[in-house]
């Protein structure tokens, strides 16, 4: 038996599930600029639209509620494929994979699983993951790669931890805003 998502409106947008609208949530209170399903694409023949854009990055993020619901080989050929918007000048992950929203953490932030593609010789690309947080988006207009994570290709993680999150105490500042994802509420015309 599959759950249906509940269609929920927030910041002028009807997203398609309460966990897309709690991460414009979290979005908005970590000063994250967002754009909610901007362009769909054909990746290897099959219709995929990406949840999230954040433009000042330039990743494109993708939304589950669980590992069941993630198609892994979709996302290996979505890194690869989609347009690269990243104009940072600097490494960030052409799609960022977000799981069901974590506690707050007050010491430290976590990260979530990125996929990038990258040249490994002439003329051949492979997807590499590393984790990234937004603990210092605010500052930076960026996401952070974890310090103490280190680029593996998908395969090389574990089987069903696509969307778990990894901590890096390292980094704060994103406590209040996965608060506020959390805690958001959508009914009886509240607005999140």
């Amino acid at each position: 038996m599959s759950i249906k998502p509940i269609e929920t409106w927030y910041g002028g947008c009807r997203f398609r599930s309460r966990l897309e609208a709690r991460y414009a949530v979290l979005f908005d209170h970590a000063g994250v600029r967002w754009e909610y399903e901007p362009q769909g694409f054909v990746i290897n023949g099959r219709p995929y639209l990406p949840d999230f854009l954040l433009p000042d990055c330039g990743t494109w993020v993708e939304v589950k509620g669980s590992e069941e619901d993630l198609d892994q080989t979709l996302m290996r050929d979505a890194a690869l494929e989609l347009p690269d918007r990243n104009t940072t000048g600097e490494h960030q992950p052409r799609l960022l994979l977000l799981g069901p929203v974590p506690e707050p953490s007050d010491n430290g932030d976590w990260g979530w699983l990125g996929l990038a593609p990258e040249e490994v010789g002439p003329g051949e690309t492979e997807v590499f993951g590393d984790w990234w947080g937004l603990g210092a988006f605010r500052a930076t207009r960026r996401l952070a790669r974890l310090t103490e994570t280190s680029s593996a290709t998908p395969d090389q993680y574990e089987e069903g931890a696509w969307l778990t999150p990894a901590h890096d105490a390292t980094v704060r500042g994103v406590s209040d805003a996965y608060r506020a994802a959390r805690s958001a509420r959508f009914e009886h015309g509240e607005s999140g």
